[in-house]
């Protein structure tokens, strides 16, 4: 009777030990899991970027790398915004978007919109530029356009694309033509830009 009760015991305490290892190797195996969530929160921060891309960027470096790659034109055969880079006779540029298959927008975030050329402009042209506006943001709102210490402007009708022509006597040496717009559009998640007047020609003829 004892011998039978040492063997039990014996037999019980082996199966006991067996199911203590086997829930330490399911502990085991199952911590991988436990781990998860933490690799879920440290990837969480990428979906909270900033909205405004434009933040970290170089504008200087931006609007340098813009002007490229250069193309031939003439003044009054001009800047077409659909093409991308620009013509030899542009120095520099600021506060201009890059092409699309219309036109570029101006960017706040990148600068007043200007664009500077290598030669002083004639001392009397006319400035033709085509223009379109933003959903509505500047219709019937003056768009104003200074060379040198001149500055003349026209109203943004807003819903179709449209042509201005402006008439500049006397500018002096000025080799710059810059573009004011009363209101820009808020950046978003999906476009950092702050877009302000839709640029697709800019021509200048004597």
């Amino acid at each position: 009777m004892k011998k039978f009760t040492r063997q039990t015991l014996l037999a019980a305490s082996v199966a006991g030990l067996i199911a203590l290892t086997g829930c330490e190797r399911a502990t085991e195996t199952a911590a991988p899991a436990a781990a998860a969530p933490a690799q879920a929160d440290a990837a969480a921060p990428v979906s909270q970027a900033p909205a405004d891309a434009n933040a970290g960027v170089d504008v200087a470096a931006y609007n340098a790398n813009a002007l490229l790659p250069r193309y031939t034109a003439t003044l009054s055969e001009g800047i077409e915004f659909t093409k991308q880079g620009y013509p030899e006779f542009i120095a520099e540029v600021s506060g201009i978007s890059g092409a699309e298959a219309w036109g570029r927008w101006t960017d706040a975030n990148l600068g007043p919109a200007k664009l500077r050329f290598r030669e002083p402009l004639p001392q009397s042209f006319t400035l033709q530029l085509k223009v379109r506006d933003f959903f509505g943001l500047n219709e019937k709102q003056k768009i104003s356009v200074r060379v040198g210490t001149q500055e003349q402007g026209f109203i943004l009708l807003g819903k179709e694309d449209q042509v201005a022509e402006l008439r500049f006597e006397g500018v002096g040496d000025a080799d710059s033509i810059a573009i004011s717009v009363p209101k820009t559009a808020d950046p978003t998640a999906t476009d950092p830009r702050s877009i302000g007047l839709g640029l697709i020609s800019l021509k200048i003829r004597e």
